[in-house]
C-alpha cells in the first residue's frame, strides 16, 4: 500500500525527499525488532528483501530489471540480512557495555582467555545446542557469537569505564585465585605435617612400649 502510494507521488518528489519520506514509514517497519529474525528460513528473508527492493526502486525510480545492490548503496540502506546482523551486534554491544538489560547480559559468555585481560577485545563463547528443535539456533546466545567474533578487534573493545571495571574484575579474580591456591597449599601442608606428627608419635609410642615390654621381661628373669 505504502509503496503503491509512493509510486503515485514520486514524480513530485526529489530523491532526498522521497528517501526521507519512506524511511520512517516503511523502512522502519522492516527494521522493527528484526533481531528476532536471526537464522530464520531463507524464504522468509527473501520475502522481506523483495519488499525492500520494491521500495528502493520506487524511491530511486529504478527499472525492475536493474540490479538492486547499487540502488541500496546509493540510498545507504543495508540489505535485510545485514540489517538483522547489525541490529543484533548493536544490541550485543550495548548490553555488554552497560550490563543492561540483565536478562540479556546473562546470555552472553565471555571467553576466559589470557588475552582477555590484556587486549580487551572481547570474544564470546557460543554455547552448544542440545535441543533438536529447529529454532534452537535462533537464540541470541547461540546466533550472535559467530557474528561478534568476526568483527575486527578494535570494534570488540568497550569503553574506558568497562575496561576499568574489567581490570578490577581481573585483579579481583586473580587475587581470589591466589588466595584460594595459598589456602589450599596451606591446608595440604598442615595436613602433611599433622600426618607426619601423628606417624612419628605412633612410632615413638610403639618403640617405647616395646622397650618397656623388654625391660619387664628382663626383670622377670631370675638372677
Amino acid at each position: 500500500m505504502y509503496i503503491r502510494d509512493l509510486r503515485r507521488i514520486r514524480p513530485m518528489l526529489d530523491l532526498k525527499t522521497a528517501s526521507t519520506f519512506t524511511t520512517p514509514i516503511v523502512q522502519a517497519k522492516l527494521d522493527y525488532c528484526n533481531s528476532l529474525f536471526l537464522n530464520i528460513d531463507i524464504t522468509q528473508i527473501n520475502h522481506l528483501q523483495a519488499i525492500q527492493n520494491a521500495l528502493a526502486r520506487a524511491v530511486a525510480k529504478t527499472p525492475k530489471h536493474h540490479h538492486i545492490t547499487p540502488v541500496l548503496k546509493k540510498l545507504h540502506w543495508l540489505k535485510i540480512p545485514e540489517q538483522i546482523k547489525y541490529k543484533a551486534i548493536s544490541l550485543t554491544y550495548n548490553t555488554l557495555q552497560s550490563s543492561q538489560p540483565s536478562y540479556l547480559r546473562q546470555l552472553f559468555m565471555i571467553q576466559p582467555s589470557r588475552s582477555t585481560c590484556s587486549s580487551f577485545a572481547l570474544t564470546l563463547l557460543r554455547p552448544s545446542v542440545t535441543s533438536s528443535l529447529k529454532f534452537a539456533d535462533r537464540s541470541i546466545a547461540v546466533a550472535v557469537p559467530p557474528f561478534w567474533n568476526k568483527l575486527p578487534p578494535a570494534l570488540r573493545q568497550l569503553s574506558e569505564k568497562y575496561i576499568h571495571t574489567h581490570i578490577h574484575t581481573c585483579i579481583h579474580t586473580s587475587y581470589e585465585f591466589i588466595k584460594t591456591s595459598l589456602l589450599a597449599i596451606h591446608s595440604r601442608i598442615q595436613g602433611f605435617v599433622w600426618h607426619l606428627f601423628k606417624e612419628t608419635t605412633q612410632r615413638y609410642i610403639s618403640t617405647a612400649l616395646s622397650l618397656q615390654t623388654k625391660n619387664t621381661a628382663l626383670q622377670q628373669i631370675p638372677s
